[in-house]
């Protein structure tokens, strides 16, 4: 008999752009990190932490956020910076038309969303070390994906976003993480409003656009 747990989860998972003010307990947050930490990983390496950020400590970073004043400093290139290929723009494209066709004047919430990390009760960092091989952010991208997963069976809801990482330096200070690790990603984590973009649901690209099988 087949499990559709996964199927379920990797389906009708969203990322949600908008939070109520209600915070995760934390024993969910150590159950989600504890059910991604069976990810694997290139030998087992398991190269990456996990910084937490609740209550007090990210109504400060969203509030620093939102104020502008901080420098922006991603130990990342930022998506800007890349050169995307054809098939890539295309997606990316139709997904903006997507976007911009469910909220239609209340387009300018996606912005708002950004700046104040669509009011997420909860922040989450993901580090690698900054001498690792190109390798581990692959693994770090797995431990990303698992945590998703496993919040989404907990019942939280998640959104991944270069805006968590925007201000590395920051980050670094107001969380305690080494300056030998590299700040690489961030979710925001809670549970949805009753808002229009959080209604999004972005749609696939046929199976056989993707997919080759070869006897």
């Amino acid at each position: 008999m087949v499990d559709n747990t996964i199927h379920d989860a990797l389906t009708n998972r969203r990322s949600v752009r908008r939070f109520i003010d209600r915070a995760v307990p934390a024993d969910v947050i150590r159950k989600i990190a504890e059910d991604a930490q069976w990810t694997p990983s290139w030998a087992n390496a398991q190269p990456w932490k996990l910084y937490v950020a609740t209550g007090d400590t990210a109504r400060e970073i969203r509030r620093d956020y939102q104020s502008g004043s901080l420098p922006s400093e991603a130990e990342l290139p930022s998506f800007r910076d890349e050169h995307w290929g054809i098939r890539e723009q295309r997606n990316m494209g139709h997904w903006g038309q997507q976007l911009r066709g469910l909220l239609s004047s209340d387009a300018y919430q996606f912005g708002e969303g950004q700046k104040n990390l669509f009011n997420a009760p909860t922040i989450a960092v993901i580090t690698i070390s900054k001498d690792a091989p190109v390798w581990e952010i692959l693994d770090a991208g797995a431990f990303e994906q698992s945590l998703l997963l496993s919040a989404y069976n907990q019942g939280v809801d998640t959104i991944v976003a270069v805006a968590f990482v925007a201000h590395a330096s920051y980050l670094h200070k107001k969380l305690n993480i080494p300056d030998d690790e590299a700040v690489v990603m961030g979710i925001g984590m809670g549970y949805r409003g009753d808002d229009k973009i959080n209604k999004f649901k972005s749609d696939r690209v046929p199976l056989d656009d993707i997919l080759t099988i070869k006897d």
